[in-house]
């Protein structure tokens, strides 16, 4: 493997094999050593298959790099239409990868994820077929946006990661779903912020959470 790789024991998953459809990305809204406290916290009861940090090391939870995945609890209530089919609860067929970042929405991924995030996908497109089809990649906020999930953002460079990923196909559209208004206000308050974001952990914490519940509301009585 050409990413450096950390295994970690993360009792939050399920010991049954699943198929793999699609890929989910995430950022953590938190930094490393919170995201890895939650995801071995039997009480938190969520997890993701990989964690990529802020230097490109990746820190391997729930097994899917061998051919095989078992499933993570990532993506909670989801669904997605597909043409005209509709899927429905992602962590059933679904890898779930964590982007460490306080918030996507407001502060920019960094090279060593995007390279590290990059030979990632190339090994799991050689295990799992659908991967191969750049459509099946998404973000949370695609599958759960509807219930405040903002991530992986506006931050994302989704143009990047395909050029990366899928030089040579033609490749979706991805669209952030957090409102211009809002992530303005929150960009606007990290300004002020004096304070580093390993140092105030639970500030974005709270913040996302406040972010997700005003998107939340705003998609109240949408179809």
């Amino acid at each position: 493997m050409s990413f450096p790789i950390q295994q970690v024991e993360c009792p939050n998953q399920d010991r049954e094999l699943i198929p793999i459809e699609f890929l989910v990305l995430h950022y953590t809204a938190t930094d490393l050593s919170s995201t890895l406290a939650i995801f071995k916290d039997e009480q938190r009861g969520v997890s993701s298959h990989m964690v990529i940090d802020v230097d490109g090391r990746v820190y391997y939870l729930v097994d899917c790099l061998q051919g095989q995945a078992y499933r993570a609890w990532h993506a909670g209530r989801s669904s997605y239409v597909d043409g005209e089919k509709t899927w429905s609860g992602f962590n059933d067929f679904s890898i779930g990868i964590e982007l460490v970042n306080a918030n996507g929405n407001i502060f920019p991924f960094t090279d060593a994820q995007y390279q590290s995030l990059a030979a990632v996908v190339l090994l799991l497109k050689q295990h799992y077929p659908s991967l191969v089809n750049p459509s099946r990649i998404l973000g949370h906020e695609h599958i759960a946006g509807y219930r405040g999930k903002v991530d992986p953002g506006y931050c994302f460079d989704w143009n990047r990661f395909w050029q990366m990923c899928y030089p040579d196909v033609q490749t979706p559209e991805r669209q952030s779903v957090c409102p211009e208004a809002l992530r303005l206000k929150a960009c606007a308050m990290a300004a002020f912020s004096t304070d580093s974001l390993h140092e105030n952990a639970q500030f974005w914490m709270h913040m996302n959470a406040l972010m997700e519940t005003a998107v939340e509301l705003a998609n109240m009585g949408k179809p």
